[in-house]
């Protein structure tokens, strides 16, 4: 790669692994995000994440609460068992996810290591 200014840039004949690029002036090293997510370098999944997570919990909360004010819902006790399982149930649910990710990056980092 070419150094212009302070990024780097990657031929597309050079390796995945010289595409990186020195983020600020402490050292610290990132990648092209663009370039990562566009060839499947890097999973894109993971970031999501955490935004559909919160949005889960909101839509439990606002599924709960209209549950406690309906007249036609469960009443309290079923507002209240929506949003504490729903709580418990997204994050479980999320928190698998990450693990099946995480397993996804230790994997890549073994048979890089093996190469």
């Amino acid at each position: 790669g070419r150094k212009v200014g302070e990024e780097w840039f990657v031929d597309a004949s050079e390796s995945t692994n010289s595409a990186r690029t020195p983020s600020n002036k402490k050292g610290t090293v990132k990648n092209f995000p663009m370039k990562n997510i566009i060839f499947f370098d890097s999973m894109l999944t993971p970031k999501i994440i955490t935004f559909v997570y919160w949005l889960m919990l909101l839509g439990f909360l606002i599924s709960g609460l209209s549950t406690m004010i309906s007249d036609y819902g469960g009443g309290i006790i079923a507002g209240l068992l929506i949003i504490i399982g729903g709580a418990i149930g997204s994050r479980i649910w999320c928190e698998l996810l990450i693990v099946l990710f995480k397993i996804h990056e230790n994997l890549q980092k073994m048979a890089s290591k093996s190469e």
